[in-house]
């Protein structure tokens, strides 16, 4: 509930009132009160004294007919409702309820009022339940007293005082209220008349009247505030006035330039609507750096909502070479030559580091002042990796060539050898030197004769095969032969799913491709000690998604890990490139997992690495199964 100032200035002046009259009437009336008992008191024991002191002839003699004389005298008062006179020793000789005098039939007996008034030897009262008790000495001035008269006297008539005392206040407390609330409502509704104009007009003017007029009396501060809210009136409707003119003119304006904003709204949709549907990462920026639109590809690849991104720097979180990248590009761009291109490394979706494409245009103005930027970024990191692999295969393709005519010539060389050797160890005695250091000839002729068919198997990578094996028993026996070509410090644990199937595909390849691989774990040790574990699974492709060879139905995979130093990225990405090594110069060729990435290709497989420094390295190797 809200109060008006009149409303507040009654409500103050009731509160104000009541707390002087509450705090000094009851003072007052409970003052005079006083007095008025005090005097009652007085009056009573100025009667009573008056008529005990008419009484002591007939007192002194015990004058029978003068004592009743005194009790009539008594009972006459209307205050006095009852009577006692007593001897100097309290025996009563007069009873004024009973006619009886002198101890005539009525026994003598103490009144305990009358025990304090022969104590205290002068007139005292005191109040007592509904009576006013009055005692004192009967005696003439100057003598001594001869007896004691009580006398109870009735209060009703102080009630009745009492009564209209507290209704005379009663009456005065209403009408000082009453003439206070009509004084304080007169002169608040002078006061308040003004300021409810004043309030009445500033109504009017919200309103939307801008012709309204303000009242104005008095000399007052009221007065005052009233012609000061009236020169502000007149300068509002001169205000009023220019800016209605002003409306009028801006009108036509308005119109056109409505018709205006619908052609660019329908033309920013069109365009928000292109963009929006874009692939690519689009953006634009201020010369600061900051962003002022993205499109949803944009946001969803920052992992930002539309909104939050606008104000943020631009690009995210980039290395340092690359902002440099950046500032020489933005540096670079004019009005006359306003669009280039950086590659920049981002963290993106599923937080993996993206290489970015980004082409920037400078957008200028008529007068080619620089507005803003204009930027749309493309992922070529996936571009890349596919040119990597074609390059990567095209060299293979000429590595494999070149070794099959080497392979083939060294083939032909080594044939007669063989055949050469092999009929002249038949020719030599059983068990002589001669034949024993032939026939380490002939071993040595067959292990360069295999290493000449891997040659020649590698270089005929594209080939399809027709010989089909258990990929389980394969790997099972490469085990066996790879522990004993590694040290002994390195453990190799398998763990080999039964009925993995079966695989088209040549022993030999299996165990080039698992010994290179295992070698490889082996030699990254450099001579500390080390576990290897080799494990096989039969995988459904819907398990898999994004296996190159899932094309192929289930697959068998082939997962050799270990617990050694790892690798960075970079040298990760390059694994499997010929002739590249980490080794010292003289101690490895670089063709180890080289070669096993020919052959895995050459299955229509696929092979992956993946390594992080200080945590060991993953090789995966997924080979197609015949069959179900």
């Amino acid at each position: 509930m809200t109060f008006g100032i009149r409303a507040k200035l009654l409500i103050f002046t009731i509160l104000i009132i009541l707390l002087i009259a509450g705090t000094l009437l009851p003072i007052f009336y409970f003052h005079e009160r006083q007095q008025i008992l005090q005097s009652y008191k007085r009056e009573s024991v100025s009667i009573a004294m008056t008529m005990s002191s008419a009484s002591f002839n007939d007192l002194y003699f015990l004058n029978v007919k003068g004592l009743r004389v005194l009790l009539e005298t008594f009972r006459a008062s209307p205050r006095i409702q009852s009577v006692y006179v007593v001897d100097l020793q309290g025996m009563v000789l007069a009873d004024g309820t009973n006619e009886n005098v002198l101890r005539n039939t009525y026994l003598p007996r103490k009144i305990a009022f009358m025990e304090r008034v022969l104590s205290s030897k002068i007139w005292i009262a005191e109040i007592n339940g509904d009576f006013l008790n009055i005692g004192g000495p009967v005696n003439l001035e100057g003598l001594a007293p001869i007896g004691y008269v009580y006398a109870g006297v009735s209060l009703e008539e102080l009630r009745s005082i009492f009564s209209n005392l507290t209704r005379t206040y009663f009456f005065v407390f209403s009408g000082v209220l009453v003439i206070s609330v009509v004084i304080v409502n007169v002169f608040s509704s002078l006061f308040t008349r003004r300021i409810l104009d004043l309030t009445a007009a500033a109504d009017r003017i919200s309103s939307g009247s801008a012709d309204t007029s303000v009242p104005i009396s008095g000399k007052d501060e009221i007065a005052r505030l009233g012609n000061a809210f009236k020169r502000m009136l007149d300068k509002l409707q001169a205000l009023y006035k220019q800016e209605r003119r002003r409306s009028q003119e801006l009108s036509i304006e308005v119109a056109s330039r409505r018709a205006t904003e619908e052609r660019l709204k329908d033309s920013e949709s069109r365009y928000r609507a292109v963009v929006e549907d874009q692939t690519e990462l689009i953006c634009r920026f201020t010369p600061q750096r900051a962003v002022s639109f993205v499109n949803e590809a944009y946001a969803r690849f920052f992992k930002l909502d539309s909104m939050d991104a606008l104000g943020a720097p631009v690009f995210g979180n980039i290395s340092d070479d690359d902002q440099a990248r950046v500032d020489r590009v933005i540096a670079g761009l004019s009005c006359h030559a306003p669009v280039d291109a950086v590659d920049l490394n981002m963290i993106g979706e599923g937080s993996e580091s993206r290489v970015i494409n980004w082409t920037i245009r400078l957008i200028c103005d008529e007068q080619e002042v620089p507005m803003e930027y204009q930027a749309v970024g493309r992922d070529v990191d996936e571009l890349r990796q596919a040119q990597h692999q074609v390059l990567q295969a095209q060299k293979l393709d000429s590595l494999g060539q070149f070794a099959a005519g080497i392979s083939h010539n060294l083939k032909n060389m080594l044939q007669p050898i063989l055949a050469l050797s092999q009929m002249t160890y038949q020719n030599l005695p059983k068990g002589s030197e001669a034949q024993g250091n032939l026939r380490l000839v002939i071993d040595a002729t067959e292990n360069a004769k295999s290493l000449v068919e891997k040659i020649t198997a590698f270089g005929r990578h594209g080939e399809k095969q027709d010989k089909i094996i258990d990929i389980n028993e394969a790997i099972a026996k490469t085990l066996e032969f790879a522990r004993s070509t590694i040290p002994s410090n390195i453990i190799v644990d398998q763990e080999l799913s039964l009925n993995s199937g079966m695989v088209r595909a040549e022993v030999y390849e299996i165990e080039n491709v698992l010994l290179n691989v295992i070698s490889n774990a082996a030699e990254a040790f450099e001579g500390a000690s080390g576990r290897i574990e080799v494990a096989l699974n039969k995988i459904d492709p819907s398990m898999d998604g994004k296996d190159e060879s899932n094309n192929h139905g289930s697959f068998a995979r082939i997962v050799v890990s270990d617990n050694g130093p790892g690798m960075d990225k970079a040298t990760a990405e390059k694994i499997f490139d010929p002739f590249f090594t980490t080794k010292a110069v003289g101690k490895g060729m670089g063709m180890g997992l080289a070669s096993a990435y020919g052959t895995v290709k050459k299955l229509e497989g696929a092979i992956d690495v993946d390594s992080h420094q200080g945590k060991g390295t993953k090789i995966l190797i997924d080979l197609p199964l015949v069959g179900p």
